[in-house]
């Protein structure tokens, strides 16, 4: 049995669960990637002020589109899901980020987040868009052993 037909016989709170919790995980981990990355390349690391408004834009952006594509792909393989599941999924990125902001607000660096949140509003609609065309794509097809055909090609063919 392969690992998508018991993904799918698990119910359906605990899956969004799984989903969720593996999502953010790998979105944690490449945002947090590429926050030490872009710092790195913005001073080479140098501890200046400014480096937590780059690392907080790297981080926020790239884990908003990792954890908006992720979570809708891996609910769609699951069951069939509605356009509402990306769109509450960007609202809660952004909420997050709305308050990692708020709380780390320093009216020196208003720029660089101002520029940090035009970086995340770019990627929040490019992760929209791609996860819509999750929702809307096709089922998958099912697990071999669960499909009536069990896995034999019985298209005609023409012999001549």
């Amino acid at each position: 049995m392969n690992i998508v037909a018991l993904y799918r016989k698990i119910p359906r709170p605990i899956a969004s669960c799984l989903a969720a919790i593996f999502a953010w995980g790998i979105a944690f981990s490449f945002g947090m990637l590429s926050a030490g990355g872009a710092v790195y390349l913005y001073d080479r690391g140098k501890n200046d002020a400014r480096d937590l408004a780059v690392g907080m834009t790297a981080l926020f952006s790239v884990g908003t589109f990792l954890f908006v594509v992720l979570f809708s792909g891996l609910q769609r393989l699951h069951h069939e899901i509605s356009a509402r599941t990306p769109r509450i999924t960007l609202a809660v990125c952004l909420a997050v980020a709305a308050a990692a902001t708020a709380l780390l607000w320093d009216r020196n660096y208003a720029l660089w987040v101002l520029a940090g949140w035009l970086i995340l509003l770019c990627g929040s609609v490019l992760a929209f868009q791609v996860s819509k065309r999750i929702a809307a794509y096709p089922p998958a097809r099912e697990a071999a052993e669960d499909a009536p055909w069990n896995g034999v090609d019985q298209r005609p063919t023409i012999e001549g």
